[in-house]
């Protein structure tokens, strides 16, 4: 009955709001949570930007993440923000092209719960968050206990600040929470933040309805913008939020623990050493003495053995410290290797030695040298000299071919590592950068190539036009540039749908493209424009290239029944004019020949 009310009421709403976009949010501090009634975050406030600049009406529905993917599925809301991608969740709805954001799961627990690996994990009760991407997902929680046969117990909630809750009355051993909600929760719990960090997504923003593709491709074209600005407000509101973000846990764990360990044990070695020595002079000089000092002796003795004791126990203390150091190393995401200065290597973790064999068929283990290993890796050993010689650490990415032939991506940084001031050796920190390079150029594709026709975009074709009026110029080579309008591309839209519009527009522009040489340019305008830069070719011969070009589409309109039908406008470029004077003029030539059409007809 409940259930029948609350549907009841966001069907009231839709009624009143017809005409606004309901965006779904749910507990995810600090990228959106809901304050006094308020929704506010770094999500909220970076589409509150798009949304104002796009003149888009929204109104905001908080919901926890279950809630928000059936009301999603049944259009109860438009848009749901902060959702990794699943094979499951992309047979029902739709993904933007352009993350929101990237993070990775976290495991959190109480104080002096001995947690420290997934094999900690085992037989514990976890409190997890209800289709939790880090719960259910390909590389998720679920998935590693039913590989490595864990018995973990799931309680699931339906906010990450309810499995903070559970924690402190411990109904749960631990709590799976996203990495930002974590760092800015587990403090006010007083919880307790463990070394498992695991499955980096990209988060982006799904939707059920076709008919927002038109608002979604503009959300996509603003984060594109946005975010290849660094002072744009994407940087700004992000850095308002997480002005506190920390350095990785995995490396501040390891130099706090490193540190902390140096420190403890130079200072009890020299204690221990001043006190024995203290306390032997003592006894040498009482037992030269007199022999009849017994009592004082056994005293000093005594002494002796609890410091000894102590010793003990402080030994056993940094041996534990010692594994979990090496826990921490073994259970990173990234490889890290150890060698001294003669390469020889001292640490391997598991992550690098399989790297190593999966992609050099190099077998790794201690003691080797690395020049007997990877013989022929020459830019290896340089960037091992360099950080040894100059005495500094220093990142490079670069791109490594497997002996499959397939091509991945690394950032290796090394560091120096110190005793007395002097270097004794070099550690490398590897990590699988592939996802973000693979980003990187899928966004300067983005940034030349109109994503439709798979041809230059508006703005990458006039910077490519101006470079050929420029050889034009030098070379004294006519240029004729045409300006093209695809015919009643509206009435294909409204006849066959956009789907047919789409298709009408890639063989309009890949039959161009065939007619026309390599050197020569082809860039959409905008919308159903296309303009051509033709080097070295008079205006006859652009008018030879029209007829062709308008001969095969004909012959493709006969056997589609679609009216492949398109209008030209070409101008021979006059070295006197300017670039937008002689586009304006093919545009002019081209309408005309397009009214002169119809009016044939």
């Amino acid at each position: 009955m409940k259930k029948i009310f609350i549907i009841l009421v966001i069907l009231s709403f839709t009624y009143l709001f017809g005409n606004t976009l309901k965006v779904g949010v749910y507990e995810n501090p600090p990228l959106m949570y809901a304050e006094n009634g308020k929704i506010k975050g770094i999500l909220p406030e970076i589409m509150d930007y798009i949304f104002k600049k796009e003149n888009i009406d929204v109104k905001y529905v908080y919901l926890n993440f279950s809630e928000g993917l059936e009301y999603l599925e049944n259009d109860l809301i438009d848009i749901l923000l902060g959702v990794g991608y699943t094979k499951d969740r992309s047979e029902i709805f739709k993904y933007n092209t352009v993350p929101l954001y990237d993070t990775y799961g976290k495991i959190f627990t109480l104080k002096n719960t001995k947690i420290h690996n997934f094999f900690d994990l085992k037989n514990k009760t976890i409190g997890v968050l209800k289709n939790d991407i880090f719960y259910l997902g390909e590389k998720g929680l679920k998935k590693i206990d039913d590989t490595f046969d864990l018995n973990i117990r799931f309680l699931e909630y339906n906010t990450y600040e309810d499995i903070f809750g559970a924690l402190i009355k411990k109904e749960i051993d631990a709590g799976l929470v996203n990495y930002y909600v974590g760092m800015m929760l587990y403090k006010k719990y007083n919880a307790f933040e463990t070394p498992i960090s695991f499955y980096l997504i990209n988060a982006y923003l799904i939707y059920h309805k076709d008919n927002l593709r038109d608002i979604i491709h503009k959300i996509d074209s603003n984060l594109t913008n946005l975010k290849s600005n660094p002072n744009s407000v994407y940087y700004t509101i992000t850095s308002k939020y997480l002005h506190n973000a920390k350095i990785p846990l995995w490396i501040t764990l390891i130099l706090t623990i490193s540190l902390l360990i140096l420190i403890v044990l130079a200072l009890i070695i020299w204690v221990m050493n001043n006190i024995i020595k203290r306390r032997t002079a003592e006894l040498r000089k009482q037992i030269q003495i007199t022999k009849n000092q017994n009592l004082e002796l056994e005293y000093l003795l005594k002494s002796l053995k609890e410091y000894t004791k102590e010793l003990n126990i402080t030994k056993e203390k940094l041996e534990k410290s010692e594994m979990l150091l090496k826990s921490i190393i073994e259970n990173s995401q990234d490889g890290i290797l150890y060698v001294d200065k003669n390469l020889n290597i001292i640490l391997a973790n598991s992550v690098f030695k399989k790297w190593a064999k999966r992609d050099f068929n190099k077998k790794i283990k201690e003691n080797d040298n690395l020049k007997e290993i990877f013989k022929g890796e020459d830019q290896f050993f340089d960037e091992i000299e360099f950080s040894l010689k100059n005495e500094k650490n220093f990142i490079v990415e670069k791109p490594i071919k497997r002996l499959d032939g397939s091509i991945y991506w690394v950032s290796n940084n090394y560091y120096p590592i110190y005793r007395d001031s002097k270097v004794i050796g070099i550690a490398l920190i590897s990590r699988d950068i592939t996802k973000l390079k693979e980003n990187e150029f899928k966004l300067q594709k983005l940034a030349h190539y109109d994503s439709l026709t798979g041809i230059y975009n508006r703005n990458a074709g006039f910077h490519l036009l101006e470079e050929l009026i420029f050889l034009s110029k030098r070379e004294k080579k006519p240029v004729t540039i045409g300006f093209i309008d695809v015919d009643n591309l509206k009435i294909i839209n409204d006849t066959y749908g956009h789907n047919e519009g789409d298709k009408a527009l890639k063989v309009i522009s890949e039959t161009i493209k065939k007619h026309i040489r390599r050197s020569d340019i082809l860039a959409r305008y905008g919308g159903d424009e296309f303009f051509v830069g033709l080097y070295n070719c008079k205006l006859e011969d652009a008018r030879r290239l029209e007829k062709n070009i308008t001969e095969e589409l004909k012959k493709l309109s006969e056997k589609s029944k679609i009216n492949y039908s398109v209008s030209f406008g070409f101008i021979e470029y006059n070295h006197k004019e300017t670039l937008d004077s002689i586009i304006s003029k093919a545009d002019e030539l081209m309408y005309k020949n397009k009214r002169k059409k119809n009016s044939n007809r």
